[in-house]
C-alpha cells in the first residue's frame, strides 16, 4: 500500500483513532487505582468492598463485548463509539455524585464496563483489519499500544487531579472529558467502516471461496479457544493485582503521586512489548 495513496492516509487515521480510543478507554478505568484511597477514606467501606466495584467492571467489560461486537455489526461504529462515549461519560458523572456504594457499582462498574466494551479494542480491530493486511499485526500492536499509553498519561494525572481538586471533581472531569469526545462522532465513520476497497473485494472473493466465518464456525476452531485462554488467563494474572498496586506502594511509605507514576509506568512497559512483538 504506497504511502502517497489516499488509502493509505485513510488507513493510518483509522489506526490513529482507534489507538486513541483505547488510551482514553483503559486508561480512564484503570484510574480506578488511584480512587482507591480517597473513597475508603471518605465513606469507611472496607477495601474488599470497594474492589468489587473494579471486578464488576471487568465482569461488564468481557460480557458486554460479544454485545459490542453485534452492535457494531448491525449499527456501524458511529453508533459504537457514540453510544459507548454517552455511556461511559454518564457512568463517570455519576461517581462524582455518588454518596451510595451502589452508585459506584452502577457507575464505574456497570457503565464503565459497557463503555469501554464499545469503545475499546472490539470496533478497533474491526476497523484496523479493513484496512491494514500486511502491517496488520504491526497495527493491531500500536492500537494495543494505545491502552498502555493510557495508563502511563492518565493514572499519574488523575492522582494530580485529585491531589489538587479532590475525587469528585476529578470524577466530574474525566466524565466530561468523555462525553466531550462525542464530537469525533462527526467524522467520516461510513468511509471507515467501508475499508481499502481493493482488501474489501478480497476479502468478499475469498468468503465466496472459503465460505463466511460466523460465531459458531468460530466457537468449533481449536485456535479460537487457545486465544481465548491467552486472554482469560493474563487477565487473571494481571487485574487480580493491579487494583491494589498503587495502595500497597502507599502503604509502604511512597508518595501517592509516586505510586501513581510506578503504576503507569506498567502502561509504557507494555507498550514496548505489545508493538515490538507485533513488528517481530
Amino acid at each position: 500500500m504506497p504511502a502517497s495513496t489516499p488509502a493509505t492516509r485513510v488507513a493510518l487515521a483509522v489506526l490513529v483513532i482507534c489507538t486513541g480510543f483505547n488510551l482514553f478507554a483503559r486508561g480512564i478505568s484503570e484510574t480506578f487505582a488511584v480512587f482507591l484511597i480517597p473513597l475508603e477514606l471518605e465513606f469507611g467501606w472496607p477495601r474488599a468492598t470497594l474492589t468489587g466495584i473494579y471486578s464488576l467492571f471487568m465482569l461488564t467489560n468481557g460480557l458486554a463485548s460479544p454485545l459490542a461486537g453485534l452492535l457494531f455489526d448491525r449499527l456501524g461504529p458511529r453508533w459504537s463509539y457514540g453510544l459507548g462515549l454517552s455511556v461511559f461519560g454518564l457512568g463517570y458523572l455519576l461517581a462524582g455524585r455518588a454518596q451510595e456504594l451502589w452508585h459506584f457499582y452502577l457507575g464505574i462498574g456497570l457503565m464503565g464496563g459497557l463503555g469501554v466494551a464499545l469503545i475499546s479494542m472490539v470496533p478497533a480491530s474491526a476497523l484496523i483489519s479493513r484496512w491494514f493486511r500486511d502491517r496488520l499485526t504491526t497495527a493491531m500492536g500500536i492500537a494495543y499500544g494505545g491502552l498502555g499509553c493510557g495508563v502511563l498519561l492518565l493514572v499519574p494525572l488523575t492522582q494530580v487531579l485529585i491531589e489538587q481538586f479532590g475525587w469528585r471533581v476529578s470524577y466530574t472531569m474525566l466524565g466530561i472529558v468523555l462525553l466531550g469526545l462525542l464530537s469525533l462522532l462527526a467524522l467520516p465513520w461510513n468511509q471507515f467502516s467501508a475499508g481499502h476497497p481493493v482488501y474489501a473485494r478480497d476479502s468478499a472473493l475469498r468468503t465466496q471461496r472459503e465460505g463466511h466465518w460466523n460465531l459458531p464456525r468460530a466457537l468449533r476452531d481449536r485456535a479460537f479457544w487457545a486465544l481465548t485462554s491467552v486472554f482469560f488467563f493474563t487477565a487473571v494474572a494481571v487485574y487480580a493485582v493491579a487494583p491494589q498496586v498503587v495502595v500497597y506502594l502507599v502503604e509502604v511509605g511512597f508518595d501517592p503521586l509516586q505510586a501513581a507514576s510506578a503504576y503507569g509506568l506498567t502502561g509504557m512497559l507494555s507498550v514496548g512489548g505489545m508493538v515490538g512483538m507485533a513488528w517481530l
